[in-house]
């Protein structure tokens, strides 16, 4: 007897190569794309925060394994040197099927305590790793909503008290 599972996977074995393929394309896509909001994003709204390299995307995990998609950019804050990164992130999803979007500042140790303490706004809330906010899946602007994260990190920055 044929279960439901059955068929499913007798249909997957001829679909699987182009599913992969489709899936790479769009990890390569999504990545490209937070790429250029942070290369787009003009030098006088980072604040205190002087950008500079934005590393060339490399081989990342694996993404049926850990469904995230991220850009990072490196750069000067006070004399150290610091990392901003930004990620679209399924695998910690909330309720429904759609990825929050957040920000992570390396080194995290340095700014943990503050980034608990600081009142965020638009949305934004605390992530274990650093800040997020949930989009509204039926208005998809990536570049606005990481605008609005970006602006966030460069206030909470620009206020970052050691």
């Amino acid at each position: 007897m044929t279960t439901v599972v059955d068929v499913f996977i007798e249909e997957g074995m001829k679909k699987y190569k182009q599913a992969s393929a489709v899936m790479l394309i769009f990890q390569n896509s999504m990545e490209e794309r937070l790429q250029k909001i942070l290369k787009n994003r003009s030098l006088s709204s980072w604040g205190q925060f002087s950008p500079g390299n934005i590393p060339p995307m490399g081989p990342g995990r694996t993404w049926k394994e850990y469904p995230t998609a991220m850009a990072t950019i490196e750069g000067v804050y006070k004399e150290s040197e610091l990392k901003i990164g930004i990620i679209v992130d399924w695998y910690s999803g909330i309720d429904n099927e759609y990825p929050f979007y957040g920000i992570w500042i390396d080194p995290r140790k340095t700014y943990l305590q503050s980034i608990n303490e600081f009142e965020w706004q638009q949305g934004v809330v605390v992530h274990d790793w650093g800040i997020k906010i949930n989009p509204d899946g039926n208005d998809f602007n990536l570049e606005r909503d990481f605008g609005l994260l970006l602006d966030e990190i460069v206030r909470f920055l620009d206020s970052f008290q050691e």
